[in-house]
């Protein structure tokens, strides 16, 4: 489990990934934010996000994908792509992620990674709790990034991109496409290798084609539970503040 503290506005809010137990010792907080919890509770959402057991052998892993997952592994192995894995990335090297997945998001019409995100990936590097993954072509460039948080046992995928559809030259496009599945299966390999046990590749959302592409890598579809508990009246003014905004 993860928590993190921080403070927005005049609220006291607390974020917790991977709860697997009641939340106790944050008195004076106004608000309990879970994502990708174990626990169920009335206040939480349930969604449905993809599984992969990491305690399985290489070979299993690699088994349990699509065949055309494993094809793309094979050529991309064969491409001199460089993957870096980074426990500690600097502030200069977050905004750059920042930047580069913000254009990712412009084209997928998604949301982008603003200021508060991007405090939020600063307080986890700190607790030593993100990692920053990414593969580079012969060039030194950057072709895609995943960005996980952990809590030493269970990984969160949170933040995936490429510029995949901003390239018009086909052998390029292939290229990406080949290095995206790659760093994923270079980041199972070195979260399993570092002792994780689960790896959560996060909501499969109603997107057929995210969710396609993540099924492709095997596991099992599990329910994970995520929302906000108010802890004071405070935290209630907030959270109905909060559905009031998103409704409009």
């Amino acid at each position: 489990m993860i928590t993190v503290e921080r403070k927005l506005l005049n609220w006291k809010l607390v974020n917790c990934y991977f709860a697997d137990e009641p939340i106790v010792g944050h008195t004076g907080w106004d608000i309990i934010g879970f994502s990708h919890s174990f626990l169920t509770r009335d206040s939480l959402q349930g969604i449905e996000t993809l599984h992969i057991d990491l305690r399985k052998d290489r070979e299993t892993l690699l088994a349990d994908m699509k065949r055309k997952n494993r094809s793309h592994i094979r050529k991309a192995e064969k491409k001199g792509f460089i993957h870096e894995m980074n426990n500690n990335p600097s502030d200069e090297q977050l905004i750059r992620f920042r930047n580069f997945y913000n254009i990712f998001a412009k084209t997928k019409n998604t949301y982008r990674c603003r200021s508060f995100h991007l405090k939020t990936l600063k307080l986890l590097r700190d607790k030593g709790s993100l990692y920053l993954s990414s593969i580079l072509n012969q060039e030194g460039e950057t072709l895609c990034y995943q960005v996980y948080f952990s809590d030493g046992r269970h990984v969160l995928s949170v933040y995936s991109a490429s510029h995949y559809r901003l390239e018009n030259e086909q052998e390029l496009k292939r290229s990406i496409s080949d290095a995206a599945r790659w760093l994923i299966w270079k980041n199972l390999l070195w979260f399993k290798e570092s002792g994780h046990i689960l790896y959560d590749a996060g909501g499969l959302t109603n997107d057929e084609n995210i969710r396609n592409y993540k099924l492709e890598f095997g596991g099992r579809i599990w329910t994970s539970y995520s929302g906000y508990e108010a802890k004071s009246s405070a935290g209630r003014a907030f959270l109905t503040l909060r559905k009031v905004l998103l409704a409009l």
